[in-house]
């Protein structure tokens, strides 16, 4: 997802409070990295807003939608 610039659709956050966002491409183990929150809202500034308590996730379909909680 960062590497190919793609749009984040999918943002996760564990039991922990530990954050994962996720495009639309599959992935596996190797394509995962650690990054910083500066870092990832440079990335997409909308995450800013994004307020989800731990074992909450929001989606959203495009650039142009409005997250949405999940669970």
């Amino acid at each position: 997802m960062i590497d190919a610039n793609s749009l984040i659709t999918y943002v996760s956050r564990d039991d922990n409070g530990d954050w994962q966002f996720w495009g639309n491409e599959d992935v596996n183990d190797s394509d995962t990295c650690i990054i910083s929150v500066k870092e990832i809202l440079t990335i997409d500034d909308s995450l800013y807003f994004l307020d989800l308590s731990p074992g909450q996730s929001a989606e959203r379909i495009d650039l142009d939608s409005s997250w949405q909680t999940v669970k």
